[in-house]
């Protein structure tokens, strides 16, 4: 019997010992990994924050969720809270990316389509209103990398090389120098329990908290105590205090674009887009003018065929001057 104890616990150890880590439900087995999941992280479940804190709802329905992100990176507001509203059935990352396309402040990197769904990458927010949300992969500051409906995409687990283009603003990303730890729960009285599985299929509850909480250099922090609300987005741009820069943009790749810098240097990138909807130029965009209030742009083919995100406008577009708003294209 004695012996038979022993076996029991031999095996109940190596069970330990070999147990499956998971970040986001994909399996790891990295040494610094597991160092890390040995530590206990205070998950409060009696915060602070309720859901009658919130500020910025995105979506309709009946069913409420409350959406956090927690940088850790010694910055102001390190863990912001949006709520999301829907009918039926969504998913955390339904949550993600109808955040990310309702408020331009915030933007996600995504490994999507992988056999765990999609992958969280990295999270930012434009912290000083500047609106340089983008990413430079590599250091490579020639083609910045800038989110369409506040996604930027990859196709590999290289989160660790991308940085955002404004440093005073939120970002962290990474897989393994660091990673974002997945925290859930389906009601305020619950406690926190970090999700065994990814985004894609985390299923949410009415009354769901989901926190998404980085650890960098492999190092796990406490959820912090008190969430921010995030302030509703409102931006109004005087667009008679400064100046544009049409642009051909990437030829092969998007259509044409214009830029407006303010008075004081801020750069409001594709400003018609922004207020058009997704809605671009043609291909190789040219000239511009303003008469009479109107803006006139010229392009050189009424669009580019390797832009699959935003809409093409044609040859020529005019647009309200001062609300950058479409008036008719060719």
């Amino acid at each position: 019997m004695k012996k038979n104890y022993f076996i029991i616990i031999l095996l109940f150890f190596a069970f330990i010992t070999n147990a499956q880590i998971t970040v986001q439900g994909v399996p790891r087995n990295d040494a610094k990994l597991k160092t890390v999941a040995q530590k206990k992280v205070t998950a409060k479940s009696a915060n602070a924050t309720t859901f009658d804190d919130i500020q910025f709802w995105v979506g309709t329905g009946a069913n409420q969720a409350a959406f956090v992100v927690q940088w850790n990176d010694g910055k102001t507001s390190d863990a912001l809270v949006w709520g999301f509203k829907w009918d039926g059935t969504a998913t955390g990352e339904d949550m993600i990316k109808a955040i990310a396309k309702a408020d331009p402040r915030f933007f996600t990197l995504l490994y999507q389509g992988t056999q765990f769904g999609s992958a969280i990458a990295g999270f930012g927010f434009d912290l000083n209103g500047t609106g340089t949300n983008g990413l430079y992969k590599d250091g490579n500051k020639t083609y910045p990398l800038y989110p369409f409906d506040g996604i930027v995409n990859t196709s590999e687990y290289d989160f660790d090389s991308y940085t955002g283009i404004d440093p005073d603003d939120h970002w962290q990303s990474g897989w393994y120098t660091g990673y974002w730890s997945y925290w859930v729960k389906d009601s305020t009285e619950s406690d926190y329990g970090y999700s065994g599985v990814g985004a894609s299929t985390r299923e949410l509850q009415n009354g769901s908290w989901d926190v998404w909480n980085f650890n960098p250099n492999m190092e796990m922090f406490d959820i912090v105590a008190t969430f921010t609300p995030v302030t509703p987005y409102s931006k109004t741009i005087d667009f008679t205090k400064g100046y544009f820069m049409v642009n051909e943009d990437w030829y092969g790749h998007t259509n044409g674009s214009v830029n407006f810098i303010d008075n004081n240097g801020n750069i409001n990138y594709r400003v018609y887009s922004e207020a058009n909807d997704n809605n671009t130029f043609g291909a190789t965009t040219q000239y511009g003018t303003i008469y009479g209030d109107k803006f006139y742009f010229v392009s050189k083919q009424a669009q580019d065929s390797g832009d699959t995100q935003y809409k093409p406008g044609g040859r020529l577009v005019v647009a309200d001057a001062l609300t950058m708003k479409k008036i008719a294209s060719i």
